[in-house]
């Protein structure tokens, strides 16, 4: 697997699937997924607001890109509560992810990693917790940097 870390923006960004954590208690998204709700028209707030997606840790949804982005498949992966977000989570989160990139038979998975559920981390080893639960081969893996988005 191949991991690198990109400074390319959403809007450009080719990958089969894009993936983001979501979580139980910020119902609207922050970071780069806040680009993503905003393009898709709050999509990502109305899941979590009318309780059909609540963010919970090991549950997914998948979001069409609609056009809005070069990536057709959005994936949300839940994080459970991001106030006891842990690197241990953040694992359990790429086991998650990498379930759903295998059925969907996906080549090229980019992350937005949840900087803001565990602020003052090392993105690098965020990358590595992320990676190492993921471990799907021969599936490329990248990461968008934490300083791409709104």
């Amino acid at each position: 697997m191949t991991t690198l870390l990109v400074a390319e923006p959403l809007e450009t960004l080719r990958a089969d699937l894009l993936v983001f954590c979501h979580f139980e208690d910020i119902p609207v998204p922050r970071g780069s997924l806040a680009l993503v709700d905003w393009a898709l028209n709050a999509a990502v707030s109305r899941l979590s607001l009318t309780g059909r997606f609540a963010g919970a840790r090991g549950t997914t949804a998948l979001l069409n890109a609609a056009g809005k982005f070069p990536t057709e498949r959005i994936a949300l992966v839940g994080g459970g509560r991001a106030d006891t977000f842990t690197p241990g989570a953040l694992r359990e989160a790429g086991r998650t992810a990498a379930g759903l990139a295998k059925g969907l038979r996906c080549q090229e998975v980019a992350v937005g990693l949840p900087f803001h559920a565990l602020s003052g981390s090392d993105p690098a080893a965020l990358a590595a917790a992320f990676e190492e639960g993921f471990a799907a081969r021969p599936m490329s893996l990248r990461f968008l940097n934490p300083t791409v988005g709104p």
